[in-house]
């Protein structure tokens, strides 16, 4: 009896781990590439965010690269892009793997991935950066058998050209520091300026075609001045003379231009006072002269027209009108004056004075005419 049950539990417990291993996630390897490997052994730690998550597995050269091994815990998500950097935290204490950026989303690095040589970073070793300080201060410093390296001779040189210019320096950096002010403080006018440009440019950009001819136009006036510079150059010297002759004219005769001078300005000055008059007679005079030619026979040399006198329509004022400007005083005594003489000149309103005949501008010719 006791035989069985020892196996039934046996079969529970293997049962149980068969079901067991799979919720139990296993740890994801990667494999990451480095130019070199200094001071990294199998074993150290790989860690994100300064965290230990795995262990490195392995560790082998290849021509021109290091190939390491890193295994990490499985329960840890990895960027699909993440990066792989050699930190060393001092001068003596081992090194580490160090995966980047943290996850925060988007694809996870899968199982069996690999992390090129351009995302890998290996540290400077300290060696060589004293190699390298080594080697710049033995560039800098004094060949054998001399007193002054090249660091020393600019140091010199920069000395010779500042010694004695303290107050130009601060001058010069006093005015750019104004300068520079000045434009922080006109950045909205330099920002204008630049938009403005970029317009200008523009619209060059789009008249291509009008600026191409334009630059061919312009090219060809000037291929026709360079066929005709020597008579271009004889108009020059004939300008150059008929200068001076303007210059002795206007000498000698200073007195006589100076009177033609004033007298213009009068004339100017008569034409401004009477501009109204003027413009009313440029404005009238064509009708009327154009009336008056209408009126000529040619044929019988006549001037066919008529008197009309349109202020006896109102005898009346046409009367007093001639009262006043005789020498009468006008000072409202217009209308009592209309309204004395009105009754005795109504008699003789009309339209116009029936008075018509022909006007004979030239002689009949014998036995003709009308």
């Amino acid at each position: 009896m006791r035989k069985p049950v020892v196996l039934v539990a046996a079969l529970l417990a293997v049962a149980a781990g068969v079901i067991a291993a799979p919720l139990t996630p296993a740890d994801k390897v990667v494999t990451a590439y480095f130019a070199e490997s200094p001071g990294l052994y199998a074993g150290d730690s790989v860690r994100v965010l300064g965290v230990e998550v795995g262990k490195i597995e392995s560790i082998a050269a290849e021509p021109g690269q290091v190939k390491v091994v890193l295994r990490y815990d499985a329960a840890v998500r990895i960027p699909a892009d993440a990066k792989a950097a050699i930190v060393s935290p001092t001068l003596v204490s081992s090194r580490f793997v160090q995966l980047v950026p943290a996850y925060r989303g988007g694809p996870a690095l899968p199982d069996d991935a690999t992390i090129p040589l351009s995302r890998t970073v290996t540290p400077v070793e300290w060696d060589t950066t004293v190699d390298q300080l080594t080697q710049l201060t033995g560039q800098l410093g004094p060949a054998p058998g001399e007193t002054t390296g090249p660091l020393g001779r600019a140091l010199d040189v920069t000395h010779a050209n500042l010694a004695g210019q303290g107050d130009r320096i601060h001058d010069t950096i006093r005015n750019t520091s104004a300068a520079m002010t000045t434009l922080a403080e006109g950045g909205q006018d330099l920002f204008g300026t630049v938009r403005n440009l970029r317009s200008l440019v523009t619209n060059l950009k789009q008249n291509d075609d009008a600026v191409g001819a334009f630059g061919q136009q312009l090219a060809q006036v000037s291929s026709v001045l360079a066929d005709n510079r020597e008579q271009l150059g004889e108009v020059i010297r004939t300008l150059d003379r008929t200068s001076v002759l303007v210059r002795d004219f206007a000498r000698d005769n200073r007195e006589q231009l100076d009177t033609s001078l004033h007298g213009l300005g009068d004339l100017t000055k008569q034409l401004a006072d009477n501009r109204q008059a003027l413009a009313d007679l440029l404005q009238r005079a064509p009708v009327g002269v154009s009336n008056f030619n209408n009126t000529y026979d040619p044929v019988g040399s006549l001037q066919a027209g008529a008197f009309a006198l349109t202020n006896m329509a109102d005898p009346a004022t046409f009367v007093c009108s001639l009262i006043f400007a005789a020498g009468g005083r006008n000072d409202n005594t217009n209308a009592a004056c209309e309204s004395a003489i009105m009754p005795f000149v109504q008699v003789l309103k009309m339209n116009n004075i029936p008075l018509a005949f022909p006007l004979q501008t030239a002689p009949l010719p014998t036995g003709g005419g009308r």
